[in-house]
């Protein structure tokens, strides 16, 4: 039963580590050290610090933040792509 449940795990996988990844408000209310802080509220530190946004900084963060979630689902894409084609209609 494992071997057809991998890309629905694969799938599941993807979704909670993007979820728990970008959790903005959660990271944001108990987080209290800006040592600590997550990448999205340190994307949101830019707007309004100073008199203009610095749009640079938010879009470099922007992909930073992204690159953790391009690699799971690179090392995911075969089990999501083999859930996608199994479910197909074939001939």
């Amino acid at each position: 039963m494992f071997p057809l449940a991998k890309p629905g795990i694969a799938s599941v996988s993807i979704f909670n580590f993007l979820t728990a990844w970008e959790e903005f408000p959660w990271a944001n209310t108990v987080i209290n050290d800006n040592l600590k802080r997550t990448l999205p509220i340190a994307i949101s530190g830019f707007f309004g610090q100073h008199q203009f946004t610095q749009w640079g900084y938010v879009f470099a963060l922007s992909v930073l933040s992204l690159l953790p979630i391009l690699i799971i689902f690179i090392f995911c894409q075969k089990f999501f792509v083999a859930g996608l084609t199994a479910g197909s209609v074939k001939g």
